[in-house]
């Protein structure tokens, strides 16, 4: 059974052509949770290659500093 526009349909009482749209659209929800999933992950490794990024060019402008000082 699931439960569609509010109301119990038996998918053993579909058609062919209806339990292969049914299949499709777990499949739909299936993938669009996984792309859900792999989006956060996604914004976690940006923020931490961003964090990286920032201390590289943290160090570059230190040593520009300490060049300026030397001459």
């Amino acid at each position: 059974m699931f439960t569609l526009d509010e109301k119990e349909v038996d998918e053993k009482k579909l058609s062919d052509k209806g339990k292969i749209s049914l299949s499709q659209i777990q499949r739909i929800h299936f993938k669009r949770q996984e792309l859900q999933v792999d989006l956060a992950n996604l914004a976690i490794l940006e923020e931490h290659y961003t964090g990286v990024l920032r201390e590289e060019a943290k160090k570059i402008k230190e040593e520009k500093k300490e060049d300026t000082k030397e001459k």
